[in-house]
């Protein structure tokens, strides 16, 4: 019986050393793997900064063909936020009104000023090329007080005309030394109000002035009523020629057509200009190809391309206000201008 319980204990001695070795094996080889872990995970971390560094390396190098590029969306489209140096523009217009199925001779000799203000910026886009661009408010009068001479006698059927709106001038100049010479091209979105003075001389058909009779034309009337003493919406296109002698003046030169509608048809006024734009990229797309390799050419083939894509929508636009969608003609303006820019 006392060796019975001798063997029992030496046995439970055994056991229990059995358990503690192999509870001990156990920890240090956790141990091990613990650290076998680490040295996967410090080699985790070189991997992720050396993926860093790439990722940086790719963001630089965007950066670098971003500039080398010049995407300036935030400028380029549709930009309205007025930046830059302050600039004034005061002009003087040798305008010629009329609708295209009226006889120009029922319209008088009239004159036209006009004023704008807004900022511009002129900088450097590559060597002497520099790049203009204008954001401008403006108003203008159009008027008989204005005109280099003597009313004609069927002037009565047009009378006064004042306009208001928002416009932007854009283009490629040759910059020499702190002179420039910029040919650009502008258009703007405008509202106009035409006050017709036949109502106070029309009797039974006739216009009478200073004494004299003459046919005012029934559908020249019915026409003429459709823009009297309202405000009509339209859209205008300028291209001309700046010359900057110095930063603070620029000598101004230029031709712009304005075509003001009877009515606003949205959405056909939509499909059309989204036409003019689309021609407008494709512009200055290829103005942007031509910089590339022969920066010398760009401004005058900008000036070029934007003037006939602007131009010929605007003829088209004569008899079919929303060309190609089917609308009535519009009232046109067409307008020879010369002014001077203080830039301050």
């Amino acid at each position: 019986m006392k060796y019975r319980f001798y063997l029992m204990l030496l046995l439970s001695f055994l056991l229990v050393s059995y358990t503690l070795n192999a509870q001990e094996d156990s920890t240090v080889t956790n141990t091990e793997e613990t650290w076998e872990d680490s040295s996967d995970t410090e080699e985790m971390w070189d991997d992720q900064d050396e993926a860093d560094q790439a990722w940086e390396n790719v963001e630089d190098d965007w950066d670098s063909h971003a500039k080398e590029w010049d995407w300036e969306w935030d400028e380029d489209w549709m930009d309205w936020e007025f930046h830059g140096r302050p600039t004034i523009e005061l002009i003087y217009g040798i305008p010629q009104i009329g609708i295209r199925s009226i006889t120009k001779s029922e319209y008088g000799n009239t004159g036209f000023a006009e004023i704008k203000i807004g900022y511009s910026t002129l900088r450097e886009y590559e060597d002497y090329i520099s790049k203009y661009r204008f954001r401008y408010l403006f108003l203008n009068n159009f008027s008989k007080d204005f005109a280099s001479k003597e009313d004609k006698y069927y002037s009565e059927l047009f009378g006064n005309i004042w306009q208001f709106g928002i416009g932007w001038q854009e283009g490629y100049g040759y910059q020499i030394g702190k002179s420039a010479i910029i040919p650009y091209t502008s258009n703007t979105a405008v509202w106009t109000r035409l006050k017709a003075n036949y109502y106070n001389h029309f009797a039974d058909g006739m216009i009478v002035h200073e004494g004299k009779v003459g046919l005012a034309g029934e559908e020249a009337v019915k026409t003429m009523d459709l823009f009297n003493d309202a405000f009509r919406f339209g859209t205008s296109t300028e291209g001309g020629l700046k010359i900057q002698p110095v930063p603070l003046l620029s000598l101004n030169a230029g031709f712009e057509r304005t075509v003001v509608f009877p009515r606003h048809l949205f959405w056909k006024h939509l499909g059309s200009i989204c036409i003019e734009w689309i021609g407008l990229g494709m512009a200055d797309f290829f103005t942007r190809e031509i910089m590339d390799e022969s920066p010398a050419a760009g401004p005058i083939m900008n000036f070029i391309l934007k003037n006939a894509v602007s131009f010929g929508m605007y003829q088209l636009r004569r008899e079919k206000m929303n060309w190609p969608f089917k609308s009535a003609e519009p009232l046109t303006i067409d307008t020879f201008k010369f002014g001077v820019t203080f830039t301050f």
